[in-house]
């Protein structure tokens, strides 16, 4: 059976059932201002899609949730870079790790990008790594963070945080559900501490990939997000701070290669989602403090790698899209050149 035929089946079974939780789900939460009606708009889009899609958008002040495919096993790409994140904060909390750490990498760390590799180590703080895998989703740093954090490390701080679905070596996979579980634990300040998830959130807002989410957004509508990109695969996932109120929006997709036709509709899903949130009148009161209310502790300066790294790939060796039940992959294709991401910029000076 081929993988297109694989995956379609997988998301076709799925789509019946998420869509009837999703229904039910929504018809049995408390109206906030009109998350219901949109919702019925956003399931309708995401399924007259010519790509695969999963979709949560999270209402954070009344807790109304939309979903559809939420459930939906997806290629994690650069996602997975969120936990890689997380537990390095959890380490320098311990005291395990600290921000100036020197990080080397070393030619293994290329393997997504080998045409980048200098040929030799390149020497980078550990607060440069994060914000270089964050920010610009480079990769060989968040290669190196990884092996450096350890595979088992970074999916028990998924379990801890209740990412069930979501696996890194060798699969790299996760749902809607479990990215939107993240946002919302780091909106609340519970990935680390309150302090930890202000920076993270911080990191996020100066996401600079924003060729889909942000593009269906009013200019200068704060959102912390994070871009995933395959050559089959396009994800973008975020905390966005709207007139009506914030809220998550988590959006998967599986194209099979129309990178347009993902882009676009990842970027009406959003204007879809903002329409209804748009409304100052729609904002409702909530017990919630979100993590932007803490003051963070200054960013970390960049010192991305001397070479760029292509945007988003997770290591060519890891293998390709699969049903709940893992079985054997094969190896992804190579990133299209043309969804490279530019240099991180070099840190200032002192």
């Amino acid at each position: 059976m081929s993988l297109r035929t694989t995956l379609r089946r997988s998301l076709a079974a799925a789509a019946l059932t998420s869509a009837l939780v999703a229904a039910a789900a929504v018809a049995a939460l408390p109206g906030s201002a009109g998350l219901g009606e949109d919702c019925a708009r956003i399931r309708e889009q995401a399924e007259a899609a010519s790509v695969a899609v999963g979709v949560v958008v999270l209402d954070l002040a009344s807790g109304e949730r939309c979903a559809t495919r939420a459930g939906t096993i997806f290629r994690s790409a650069s996602l997975y870079k969120l936990l890689v994140m997380a537990e390095a904060y959890e380490q320098i909390a311990a005291g395990a790790l600290s921000p100036g750490d020197l990080l080397d990498l070393e030619s293994r760390h290329y393997v997504d990008v080998p045409h980048t590799d200098p040929g030799e180590t390149v020497t980078v703080t550990v607060a440069g790594a994060i914000q270089a895998m964050i920010q610009w989703s480079d990769n060989p740093t968040a290669v190196a963070l990884h092996e450096l954090l350890t595979d088992a490390a970074v999916v028990g701080h998924a379990r801890r945080l209740g990412m069930e679905r979501t696996v890194l070596e060798p699969y790299y996979e996760t749902t809607p559900a479990d990215i939107a579980l993240f946002f919302e634990r780091l909106y609340d300040g519970t990935i680390v501490s309150a302090r930890a998830s202000a920076e993270m959130h911080a990191l996020l807002r100066g996401q600079r990939i924003r060729r889909l989410l942000p593009e269906g957004l009013p200019a200068g509508v704060p959102i912390a997000h994070k871009t995933g990109s395959l050559p089959s695969w396009e994800h973008d996932a975020g905390i966005v701070e709207a007139g009506g109120g914030d809220y998550v929006i988590v959006v998967l997709t599986w194209h099979g290669g129309d990178h347009p036709a993902a882009y676009a509709l990842i970027r009406e899903l959003s204007a879809l989602v903002y329409e209804g949130f748009a409304d100052p009148q729609r904002k409702v009161e909530s017990s919630r403090v979100p993590t932007t209310l803490v003051t963070p502790g200054p960013a970390p300066s960049p010192h991305p790698p001397a070479a760029a790294a292509a945007a988003e790939p997770t290591p060519t060796t890891r293998p390709g899209p699969a049903p709940a039940t893992p079985t054997p992959r094969p190896a992804p294709e190579p990133r299209p050149a043309e969804t490279q991401a530019p240099a991180p910029e070099p840190s200032p000076g002192p």
